[in-house]
């Protein structure tokens, strides 16, 4: 966990910050096999829930790569599910077009791939309700 493990010296927050910032400039890297590895660091970024909310967007031009090894580790899944632990990341994954991607990954081969394509659907289904939900009650009123 290098940005739980990071020493800053002045603002924690700050340098927190600015850790995120250089993880998402690296998901701008033109080796495939090193975006994979990016992914999956993010996977376990992503259970702070403040990390999380500058990842989405970046993580959209990866989905329709060709690179057969980055296609095979499919990390970005796991790394959308631990991003859809929060409801406006799930807003953001159903407007950049990630759903069709993700139900194809539910019939992946890798058991964890299809689990965490399952369960980001799953995330955003309950997002999508929720809001449904809240729409609902503030037009009644």
């Amino acid at each position: 966990m290098i940005v739980e493990n990071t020493q800053f010296s002045l603002n924690p927050r700050k340098g927190m910050y600015e850790v995120i910032w250089d993880l998402v400039n690296l998901l701008t890297h033109k080796n495939l096999d090193f975006l994979a590895a990016v992914c999956h660091l993010i996977v376990v970024i992503a259970s702070f829930d403040k990390n999380s909310k500058i990842m989405v967007e970046n993580l959209a031009k990866l989905v329709s790569t060709e690179h057969t090894n980055f296609r095979q580790r499919q990390y970005v899944p796991l790394a959308l599910s631990g991003l859809s632990e929060d409801p406006l990341n799930c807003v953001r994954i159903e407007a950049l077009g990630f759903l069709p991607f993700l139900k194809k990954c539910i019939h992946s081969d890798n058991p964890d791939t299809a689990m965490a394509a399952v369960n980001c659907l799953s995330n955003v289904r309950k997002a999508s309700a929720a809001i449904g939900q809240f729409q609902e009650c503030t037009t009644q009123h």
